[in-house]
């Protein structure tokens, strides 16, 4: 008979039909508590980008920053100490009568891994999956940025903060999934654009404020044109280096997209 059970973290009711039943009671395993979409999420979940911890190489004892922490079963070298010819491969002699997996899991139990995958980069020991990067911090899967703090899967881009999915772009803070800005703050989706605030989905314009889905535009607040001298008198009198004030801005720009239903043209 089939059996339900309720998923812990995402509170679902979900069904183990006879049949799994039987094959866990045959492998020896317990029967399976979190709904089937979560189980394969853990099981893909084996790459760390985001997580970095301190911890000592295996190889030469110094103090290291890694992707893995002191828990894992396998050892971990500095990349300088990884790649280079100082130590010798792991060797484990195969036996045939043996299970295969439990020898390569023995195997994987003795091979160091690198602490971290960042070759090329210039003063940037707090990143990881990245590389060609110079002056750096708490950057991921992103490559040729210089003077950048807190990225995500961002690539050329010069000092720019807390962004994610980037590409050739300079001076913009916290905006997604964008490329070829400069110096905007707060956008999704604009391309081509220079000196945007909270803007989404614009195309070769510049000088803009809330607005959306606007191309080739300038001096435009909420998608309504203004004179060059009247637009630079009303966002002159925005204080956007104030918390309260961006805070507020950034609530009421994706409110906004919300009830709106906007959507990447």
């Amino acid at each position: 008979m089939n059996r339900q059970k309720i998923c812990p973290l995402s509170g679902e009711i979900f069904e183990i039909s006879d049949q799994e039943i039987q094959l866990f009671k045959k492998m020896g395993l317990k029967d399976p508590i979190y709904v089937p979409k979560i189980r394969n999420a853990m099981r893909m979940a084996f790459r760390n980008e985001r997580n970095l911890y301190i911890r000592k190489c295996d190889f030469s004892g110094e103090r290291i920053i890694s992707m893995y922490n002191e828990s894992h079963r396998f050892p971990v070298y500095k990349y300088d100490y990884w790649l280079s010819d100082k130590r010798n491969p792991p060797c484990l002699d195969y036996n045939p009568k043996k299970d295969f997996f439990e020898q390569y899991g023995e195997l994987q139990k003795l091979t160091p891994h690198a602490n971290l995958f960042a070759p090329y980069n210039e003063n940037c020991a707090y990143v990881s999956a990245a590389e060609k990067n110079k002056n750096c911090y708490m950057i991921y899967v992103t490559d040729r940025c210089e003077d950048c703090y807190y990225l995500h899967t961002s690539f050329n881009c010069r000092d720019c903060i807390d962004s994610a999915y980037l590409i050739d772009s300079e001076l913009c803070y916290e905006c997604t999934d964008c490329r070829n800005l400069y110096h905007c703050r707060m956008c999704f989706l604009c391309d081509n654009s220079s000196n945007l605030s909270f803007c989404f989905d614009m195309r070769g314009c510049s000088d803009c404020f809330m607005c959306y889905g606007l191309r080739n535009q300038k001096y435009c607040i909420q998608n309504q044109p203004f004179a060059k001298e009247e637009y630079e008198k009303k966002i002159k009198d925005i204080d956007f280096r104030s918390y309260i004030i961006f805070s507020d801005l950034k609530e009421k720009f994706i409110k906004e997209i919300v009830e709106n239903n906007l959507t990447f043209a």
